[in-house]
């Protein structure tokens, strides 16, 4: 397992994304905790698969998200994992690092691509879906260094 996460380090510390691009990623309500939203806040906010219009007054643009893993993420929207009610849409600038992993995933019409260990994530905004099931965040990455 150590010499895969070396050679993933490696792949994704190596390779660079050649044109700006929209990334997508798709998680559960816990991310929001990791966004500084306390328990009381995410239980307040989401219950029955529906997110409270509330949440939106919760987002301040610039606040960061580092992933301390791998962060695997799909080219497609819709994707991979949709059922989750969070859809992070990662605006990526031109020689960002990560790897286009689709040649050896378990699903390669997914797309992926994987960002390296300590991807930084930088809040722009959030909107909710008309029926107010998924939360969209829109996020950029600040470095995949």
């Amino acid at each position: 397992m150590k010499r895969q996460a070396q050679l993933l380090d490696s792949a994704t510390q190596k390779l660079t994304i050649p044109w700006d691009i929209i990334s997508y990623r798709y998680v559960y309500t816990s991310f929001l905790l990791d966004l500084g939203f306390t328990q009381d806040q995410l239980d307040n906010c989401y219950a029955n698969g529906t997110f409270n219009p509330k949440v939106l007054d919760k987002f301040v643009p610039g606040a960061q998200y580092t992933k301390y893993s791998f962060m695997s993420t799909t080219a497609v929207k819709n994707g991979a994992m949709i059922k989750r009610p969070i859809e992070l849409r990662i605006r990526v600038k031109r020689g960002a690092k990560a790897a286009f992993v689709e040649p050896y995933s378990w699903v390669p019409s997914e797309l992926e691509l994987l960002f390296p260990r300590g991807s930084q994530l930088e809040v722009i905004g959030a909107y909710l879906s008309d029926d107010d099931k998924k939360l969209n965040i829109e996020v950029k990455l600040k470095s995949s260094d």
